[in-house]
C-alpha cells in the first residue's frame, strides 16, 4: 500500500459540516488540513436540506454560533436575507418567545416582537386565527446548501487545505496508546504524527494539532 504525505488533520465526509470543518482548521493555522470524501460533496444529506437559516433559539450560545454562520455565509456571498417569524398559538408560547427574544436582545440580535395582525401582514398566508403573536427576526434568510458547501470548500483550498472526492475511507489506525496514527483509504494510508481525537458527528473528524 502507497502511503500519503502525513496530514495534520484528517476530515471524513464532503457535505457541509466537514467542509466547514476543513475550512476553519485552516483558519485555525492547523497545516496539511485534508478533506476526504467517498462520492462527490453534498452527495450524502446535505442535498437534502432545506436552506433554512435562522438565528433564533432558547439557548444564547446557540445564538451566538448561528449569527456567526449567517455572518460567514454573507462573507462567501451565498446567504439570502429574507427574515424569519416564529409564531406563538398560545399565551403560554408567547411568553416563552418573549423570555427567548429578551436573551436574543441581550446578546445584540435584531429581534422584533409583533401582534397577530402584523405578522399576517408580513406573512399574507397566513390566518391570525389561534395566533397570539409571532417573533420576527429579519436577518434571518436562506442559502443553496450544495452552493454553500462547495463555498466553504473553495475557501478551504485558498487556505491551503486538500479536498478530495471519490475516495473511500476503510479504517482507523490506532498506535499502542490509543491514538489515532493513521487514516487509511482504499489505495492509501495518510499517516499522522501528533496525538488525535476522532469525533462521530456527521462529517468524522481526526484532528491533529499544528505541526512547530
Amino acid at each position: 500500500m502507497d502511503r500519503a504525505d502525513h496530514a495534520g488533520a484528517v476530515v471524513i465526509g464532503g457535505g457541509i459540516t466537514g467542509c466547514s470543518v476543513a475550512y476553519h482548521l485552516a483558519r485555525a493555522g492547523v497545516r496539511d488540513v485534508s478533506l476526504v470524501e467517498k462520492g462527490e460533496l453534498t452527495s450524502g444529506s446535505t442535498c437534502h436540506a432545506a436552506g433554512l437559516v435562522t438565528q433564533f433559539n432558547p439557548s444564547p450560545t446557540m445564538m451566538r454560533f448561528r449569527r456567526y454562520s449567517i455572518e460567514l455565509y454573507r462573507e462567501l456571498g451565498v446567504f439570502e436575507t429574507v427574515g424569519s417569524l416564529r409564531f406563538a398559538s398560545s399565551k403560554e408560547q408567547l411568553m416563552e418567545l418573549q423570555r427567548t427574544a429578551s436573551r436574543a436582545r441581550g446578546i445584540g440580535l435584531d429581534v422584533e416582537l409583533v401582534s397577530a395582525d402584523e405578522a399576517a401582514r408580513l406573512m399574507p398566508a397566513i390566518t391570525t386565527r389561534s395566533l397570539f403573536g409571532a417573533v420576527w427576526v429579519p436577518g434571518d434568510g436562506s442559502l443553496d446548501p450544495h452552493t454553500a458547501t462547495h463555498a466553504l470548500a473553495r475557501a478551504a483550498r485558498e487556505l491551503g487545505a486538500q479536498v478530495t472526492t471519490g475516495v473511500r475511507v476503510t479504517g482507523i489506525e490506532l498506535s499502542n496508546r490509543g491514538a489515532i496514527s493513521a487514516v487509511v483509504t482504499e489505495t492509501t494510508s495518510c499517516p499522522t504524527t501528533c496525538p488525535a481525537s476522532a469525533i462521530p458527528t456527521t462529517s468524522c473528524t481526526a484532528s491533529r494539532r499544528p505541526r512547530a
